[in-house]
């Protein structure tokens, strides 16, 4: 039987996986798409099951950079504990860190200095595979605007609170071939969906894998709960 990794294994590996997605869209034009450049690392999504170097099909995707989404995030493992979200001097009621999408939206949307019209939750710990992280996104006369990060009140116990704008991800319309160059054991997390990073290398057709999300699918379970 394999291993599997511990939460905080998993964890560690989806932190180093998104510095790596930072990296490969540092240089995110004003034009807010990023071209394709064979020179650079690319990000794609499996179309199919890669367990060995067999050329697999994969869907490039680019960055898109916005100043209207922001992403909180749980960094640790909450013991208990509340935190409270402020913006423009108005504050949420106490919130805890297991919070949907959608009971954050309402409390958001319930600060007078926001809006039902202004503000939404698309992902969260309901829809969203990695607990402990939101996606926060500003609409309305905030669309497009350098919106001031959110304020945090944090009373989280063993674990903090981080908030940061973000990158969004679109699909580039671009088909690739892409094998792996990690080693992925087995079961193996290079499965259909997954998210993976790329490089070229001289002498060998197609992409290199270096890195892929730390996400497990179906039938296997991943990640523990």
């Amino acid at each position: 039987m394999p291993t599997i990794p511990s939460n905080d294994a998993w964890q560690r590996i989806q932190r180093t996986v998104l510095r790596v997605e930072q990296m490969a869209s540092a240089d995110i034009s004003t034009s807010r798409r990023r071209p394709v450049d064979v020179s650079t690392p690319i990000r794609a999504i499996l179309l199919a099951d890669c367990p060995d170097e067999t050329p697999t099909p994969a869907a490039v995707t680019v960055a898109i950079d916005t100043t209207e989404i922001q992403r909180l995030e749980i960094v640790g493992t909450p013991g208990g504990g509340v935190f409270r979200l402020g913006f423009r001097g108005e504050w949420t009621p106490e919130l805890f860190p297991g919070i949907s999408a959608a009971s954050l939206e309402v409390a958001l949307q319930g600060l007078p200095t926001l809006g039902r019209d202004q503000v939404s939750v698309p992902l969260g710990n309901d829809n969203f595979h990695t607990l402990g992280t939101w996606l926060i996104e500003f609409s309305g006369s905030l669309e497009g605007v350098d919106v001031p990060l959110l304020e945090i009140d944090d009373r989280i116990e063993g674990a903090s609170l981080a908030i940061n704008r973000t990158t969004i991800w679109a699909d580039a319309g671009r088909i690739v071939e892409v094998r792996t160059g990690i080693p992925v054991g087995v079961p193996t997390p290079l499965r259909a969906g997954a998210v993976v990073l790329c490089l070229r290398h001289q002498g060998i057709a197609g992409w290199v894998i270096h890195a892929a999300e730390a996400r497990q699918f179906s039938p296997y379970g991943y990640p523990p709960a």
